[in-house]
């Protein structure tokens, strides 16, 4: 063999193994490169030094990885119109570099990105901005029922579709998980629209903004076997100016058994036509907590329609969510005819203003309970709450609640009995209580009420253990009597016969601020349990900033006593970074019973509860974010309790417009 021959096959033996080292190369986790002003559309491009010109071109060159995840840079602060559709492809994720994100301009009435329904999906779509076209991101339901769909978009924008910005519809995919988080949805008639049918569903949505561009999930009927689960979590959210609810949930009624788990946590909702719309006809549970909302025809609009199951069970959870001006109601509930086993649980929630504050009708064949403990309803135009039960095996109990300042303390009609224990109704200029002719029952509460009669209808209505100021009930330990309610709170005042004039053998559980009740011989009559020196966190913390600040009141309070020292305690005050706040102020009032202030323009999701009088200086954030303020409480027995109410003000960088937030409130009643 001459020489050439040898040189010539050593050129193409190195040659070979370098595209195989390079092939193997691009098979595992890899970087490419597109810029759009300097790149080129060549092969051999895709390089940091080399770049490709456009997305759907790089696609088109970049295998599929075979182990981890190839990422395409996609250079920013530039402008990429689309002329047609992208497809994404299985393990590539599309990530925007720079300071300033890129924008992709969508096909007027096209799609920008479409996952391939023809194989497996796993995309990653991160720091985009897309805007106009029909849709930015869409996944077709796929037939074959073989494909997983795993699809994360992360800090992305997306502004002007005319369908949807994000419709995605898992059917067919098994199994499919979503996540979206800290993106941007603006001016779209859905912002997030997410379809399941028959194959279990994972949906994560947290840290976004939904602006005119609402998110809605919704479970098709099908007909697949075995029991399907969608687990639904939306958390940190904020939904504002949406024409239709900024949060819709609809289930179909199913042939197939079908589960739906979802949670609703910390989340803002503003000046929507309905805050949450929730319709369910599966077995489920749905959990909203800690969630604020304000101008609304309804904040909270949840129905049960019933099931073709015999035994479908369903829990409707509304925790510790601050409600404020819905025309409407605060929280309105309907319940069908078919729902076997059903709960519905209202608990430490403050409702005001709002045209009747808890609006529920339950169906002739329902059964299960409906219970509220601890709500603070005040000042609505219609009723505090209105329960309407048509089914005898469904009752209803209101138990630690405050109704107060509304034109009806309780509407309780229909055939549900209805049991009301320690809970305080005051100050309503017409019937405090109006009633059917169902079984009532009225156990260690206080009326406080300029309107006589206190009662209208109430057949059924027995009462024991109960003061009032103007009427005098027939019953085991009732007295006519001024209770001394302390407004704007309606505790009871130091002097009040309220006090200790339970029934020596009730315990009670806790009253509506988490207090355990008999503090004293025997327990106190109304929402509150007398316990002077004590404190409690009331209202709801702001959603977790971005960059992962989340500053909350303490759970408690000590030394709330003349002549000591108060220590109220901030956690929560550090990013995800772990870069602690700069400092933190503690304010202080003198009630916290008046109309809220929301301060949603300037921090998204909060509130004032109160009017500040005093304030700390600016105190220390320690680096794991816990403050504490020192609070010394002068010898005088004036003070002795006197209810004031505290509320932090954490500087926290890149948090909110001001850089600053807010937490929960702390109600504190100081003591001897």
């Amino acid at each position: 063999m001459n020489s050439r021959v040898t040189s010539c096959m050593s050129a193409a033996l190195r040659l070979a193994c370098a595209n195989t080292l390079i092939c193997v190369a691009s098979l595992m986790a890899t970087d490419y490169y597109v810029d759009g002003a300097s790149g080129t559309d060549v092969p051999n491009g895709g390089t940091q030094s080399q770049p490709w010109k456009s997305v759907d071109y790089a696609l088109t060159r970049i295998p599929v990885p075979t182990s981890g995840r190839h990422r395409v840079l996609i250079r920013g602060n530039q402008t990429y119109v689309l002329t047609s559709t992208i497809t994404l492809r299985r393990g590539i994720d599309l990530v925007g570099d720079g300071a300033i994100r890129p924008t992709f301009v969508a096909p007027s009435t096209g799609v920008a990105f479409r996952v391939d329904s023809a194989a497996d999906a796993d995309h990653g779509l991160r720091s985009l901005v897309v805007k106009q076209g029909s849709v930015a991101v869409q996944s077709g339901s796929t037939s074959i029922q073989v494909f997983a769909l795993r699809l994360a978009i992360e800090d992305c924008s997306f502004e002007g579709q005319s369908k949807a910005s994000l419709d995605l519809d898992s059917s067919g995919y098994f199994p499919s998980d979503v996540r979206v988080a800290s993106c941007d949805f603006e001016n779209a008639p859905a912002g997030l629209r997410v379809t399941a049918e028959s194959r279990p569903m994972r949906l994560t949505v947290g840290g976004c903004n939904f602006s005119q561009a609402p998110c809605a999930f919704v479970s098709r009927q099908s007909y697949g076997l075995g029991v399907v689960t969608f687990n639904v979590a939306v958390e940190d959210c904020r939904f504002v100016g949406c024409k239709s609810a900024g949060l819709d949930v609809y289930t179909a009624s199913m042939s197939s058994r079908q589960e739906l788990r979802m949670d609703v946590r910390r989340c803002a909702f503003r000046h929507n036509l309905i805050g949450m719309k929730a319709s369910l006809a599966v077995d489920g549970r749905l959990a909203v907590d800690q969630s604020t909302f304000v101008g609304h025809d309804k904040a909270m609009q949840v129905s049960s329609v019933g099931s073709l199951w015999q035994d479908v069970r369903q829990s409707f959870e509304f925790t510790h969510n601050v409600i404020q001006r819905a025309l409407g109601a605060g929280i309105s509930f309907v319940s069908g005819s078919r729902v076997p086993a059903l709960g519905v649980y209202t608990r430490s929630n403050l409702i005001s203003y709002c045209g009747i504050g808890v609006d529920v009708e339950i169906g002739a064949g329902a059964t299960g309970t409906v219970a509220s403990h601890g709500d603070v309803v005040r000042n609505n135009i219609v009723a505090a709450m209105s329960v309407v039960g048509q089914s005898r095996t469904c009752p209803v109990t209101i138990s630690n609640s405050i109704l107060a300042g509304s034109h009806t303390g309780l509407h309780a009609g229909g055939t549900s009995p209805t049991h009301v224990e320690f809970s305080t109704i005051a100050d309503c200029p017409a019937y405090p209580l109006n009633l059917g002719s169902q079984s009532v029952t009225l156990d260690h509460c206080v009326l406080d009420n300029p309107y006589l009669p206190e009662v209208s209808g109430g057949a059924g209505l027995s009462v024991r253990y109960t003061c009032s100021r103007t009427t005098q009930f027939v019953g085991t330990g009732n007295m006519l009597a001024d209770p001394q309610l302390v407004r704007p709170y309606y505790k009871l005042g130091a002097g009040s016969p309220c006090i200790d004039a339970g029934d020596p053998a009730a315990t009670g559980t806790t009253d509506y601020e988490g207090h355990v009740r008999v503090f004293g011989p025997r327990v106190d009559l109304g929402a509150d349990e007398v316990l002077p020196g004590t404190g409690w966190r009331f209202g709801a913390p702001m959603p977790v900033a971005r960059n992962g600040f989340h500053p909350q009141m303490g759970t408690s309070v000590g030394g709330v006593r003349i002549g000591q020292t108060m220590n109220s305690v901030m956690f929560g005050g550090v990013d995800s970074a772990q870069n602690a706040s700069l400092g933190a102020v503690l304010m202080l009032g003198a009630s916290d019973g008046l109309q809220f202030e929301d301060i949603d323009a300037v921090m998204p999701g909060g509130q004032l509860y109160f009017t500040p009088i005093a304030f700390t200086s600016l105190l220390p954030v320690s680096n794991t974010g816990v403050c504490i303020a020192r609070i010394q409480i002068p010898m005088q027995n004036a003070l002795v309790g006197s209810t004031f109410a505290a509320q932090w003000l954490c500087l926290t960088p890149g948090s909110s417009a001001l850089g600053a937030m807010v937490t929960d409130g702390l109600r504190f009643t100081i003591g001897q």
